[in-house]
């Protein structure tokens, strides 16, 4: 089953940061940034990655909102794997951009919110539409959720494994949506 990445050159680390050390997520930002600089240095790394979850570990499904059809009821709609992630994740995995581009460094805190979503996603609810520039927000903390323009349409992914086929997709920048504090 091709799924829609590839791992065969990736290293994976678990580090949760401790909310003791990094409360705010301007020092959560500061951290992975900082990891990210000098893991990059090493000889040999390509890619330097942080995320919520790797494809194939499973994601985290969230619902969501198409800001642009408030005919569809987020509660109807299905879960959408999402990943909160760096910018280096879809060239690291040799995810295939389709439309619009995908994240990068300009993604930060004080840059508009953006998400780049999945083919299968975009297929979905913007057929014979273009999805760039369209609206979408993920209601995990509905008090707190964040309209986010669509940049970019990349391949779809088995998310949850070979066998489970999920075409939704959902990637926002860590710069914009650190990692909860545990």
């Amino acid at each position: 089953v091709p799924m829609g990445f590839k791992t065969n050159t990736c290293y994976l680390a678990k580090n949760i940061l401790p909310s003791y050390r990094y409360p705010t997520p301007q020092s959560q930002v500061a951290f992975v940034n900082q990891a990210i600089e000098h893991l990059s240095a090493v000889p040999g790394v390509h890619s330097v990655v942080f995320s919520s979850y790797f494809p194939a570990f499973g994601s985290r499904d969230r619902p969501y909102r198409i800001d642009s059809h408030p005919d569809l009821q987020a509660q109807n709609l299905p879960p959408a794997g999402y990943f909160i992630t760096t910018p280096d994740f879809f060239r690291a995995l040799n995810v295939q951009l389709r439309q619009g581009r995908l994240l990068d460094w300009r993604d930060n805190a004080d840059a508009p919110p953006v998400a780049v979503i999945s083919q299968g996603f975009a297929r979905k609810y913007f057929p014979g539409e273009n999805p760039i520039g369209k609206r979408v927000t993920v209601l995990d903390n509905p008090a707190a959720a964040v309209s986010r323009e669509i940049v970019g349409v990349v391949g779809d992914i088995h998310d949850q494994g070979p066998l489970v086929e999920r075409p939704f997709q959902i990637y926002v920048p860590f710069a914009q949506a650190p990692f909860p504090v545990p």
